[in-house]
């Protein structure tokens, strides 16, 4: 499901609202709406209060859309951001063998030696600072992409 963000002009304040159909959040002048509540189970989600702490570690400019990235594992949310400094894919990595920081840290060491060789792939976005390619808050890995948009793979 794609949702546009409106620009919300007249200076309502971040606050949180819960309509019947849908949860609405208000963050720095940006009206977000996530996916139909009936459909949460099926997927894991992000907390309003975990996406204001993650994105907080990036550069990524002023957030004009949010969209879900329903695709993957479902036990790892992710969320396509139109900001103003690009399209980026954020990711949260679902705990277990495959979120091990060393299997996460060697893909990317792949993805950043075949980007330094002008292989075209989304790019490991930085945190602020330190400039890591990968955030652990709370023992959750978090990671953002470069978003390049695409199709999937016919194997036929």
């Amino acid at each position: 499901m794609i949702i546009e963000i409106p620009r919300i002009n007249h200076g309502t304040p971040p606050g949180i609202c819960i309509p019947a159909d849908c949860l609405t959040i208000t963050l720095r002048g940006v009206l977000w709406r996530t996916k139909d509540p009936t459909m949460a189970a099926e997927r894991e989600t992000f907390g309003t209060h975990e996406l204001a702490m993650v994105l907080s570690h990036f550069d990524i400019g002023v957030i004009t859309a949010v969209q879900e990235f329903p695709r993957g594992a479902k036990r790892a949310p992710k969320l396509v951001l139109k900001t103003s400094k690009g399209e980026f894919l954020l990711k949260r990595r679902p705990p277990g063998p495959g979120s091990d920081m060393e299997k996460v840290k060697f893909t990317h060491q792949i993805q950043l030696s075949l980007a330094a060789q002008n292989f075209p792939l989304p790019h490991l976005q930085g945190t602020r600072g330190d400039k890591n390619s990968m955030l652990i808050l709370d023992e959750t890995i978090y990671e953002l992409f470069e978003y390049i948009e695409g199709e999937n793979y016919d194997a036929t």
